[in-house]
C-alpha cells in the first residue's frame, strides 16, 4: 500500500492553484488519509489578475487603470483625436510607436506577473513652413505657404519660392538649402516635419 503525505500543486500559465476539490469542496490530505475508496480529485484554478496603465489620458497625470482576469478579453481603449494631432493607438514605451491599435480587443497581455503600461502615440497633422532668409526679403504683396495639413498635402504647390520672389540689396539669390545644408528646390511635404528652408545669396560684383 502506497501511502503519501502531501498533495502535489501544479503549476498553470496565467492562473493560482486554489487547491484540489472533492464534490466541489476543497480538500486537504488529512481529509482523505482515512477515505478507503478510490476517488478522483479536480484541480482549482483562479485566474491571475493583471493591471493595464494607460498614460496621457487625465490631464492631472493621474494613470487609467484597468484590472483584467487571464484568459478574457479586453477591449484597449480608444482616444479623440485633438488639435493637430490624430490617435493612431498605443505603445509600450514614452514616445515609442504604436503597439496596440485603438480598440483592439486582445486577451493575455500579462500571465499575471507583470503589469502593462500604455502610452498613447500621435501623428502630427499640422506642420509650419519657415523661410531663414539672412537679411533678404520676399518682394512686396507675395507670401509663401509657411504651413501645410497632411490632409491637402496633394492640393499644395512643391515649388520653392523662386529668385523672382526674393530679393536682397547686393545679392542674388542662389538657391534653397535644407536644414542640413543640402540643396532643395521642393518643399517636402511628405516628410510629415515643420521644415525650415535657408535663402543662399551669392554677392554681386560691383
Amino acid at each position: 500500500v502506497e501511502t503519501f503525505d502531501e498533495l502535489v500543486n501544479p503549476v498553470r500559465i496565467g492562473y493560482t492553484f486554489e487547491g484540489w476539490k472533492l464534490n466541489d469542496a476543497i480538500v486537504s490530505i488529512t481529509d482523505l488519509k482515512n477515505t478507503l475508496t478510490d476517488v478522483t480529485l479536480s484541480a482549482s484554478w483562479v485566474n491571475n489578475v493583471y493591471t493595464i496603465s494607460y498614460h496621457g489620458i487625465n490631464t492631472d497625470g493621474t494613470l487609467v487603470v484597468d484590472q483584467v482576469k487571464y484568459d478574457e478579453n479586453y477591449t484597449i481603449k480608444t482616444l479623440d483625436n485633438v488639435d493637430g494631432k490624430v490617435f493612431l493607438g498605443w505603445s509600450l514605451e514614452e514616445n515609442g510607436s504604436v503597439y496596440y491599435g485603438a480598440g483592439i480587443e486582445v486577451k493575455n497581455l500579462s500571465t499575471g506577473n507583470d503589469d502593462i503600461n500604455l502610452y498613447p502615440v500621435y501623428l502630427k497633422t499640422d506642420y509650419s513652413i519657415n523661410y531663414a532668409l539672412l537679411g533678404g526679403n520676399f518682394v512686396e504683396g507675395y507670401t509663401p505657404v509657411t504651413s501645410y495639413n497632411i490632409a491637402n498635402i496633394d492640393t499644395l504647390k512643391n515649388e520653392l519660392p523662386s529668385d523672382d520672389y526674393l530679393v536682397k540689396d547686393g545679392f542674388a539669390f542662389a538657391g534653397w538649402l535644407d536644414a542640413n545644408g543640402n540643396e532643395v528646390t521642393s518643399i517636402d511635404y511628405y516628410s510629415l516635419k515643420d521644415l525650415v528652408y535657408i535663402a543662399s545669396w551669392k554677392l554681386l560684383k560691383a
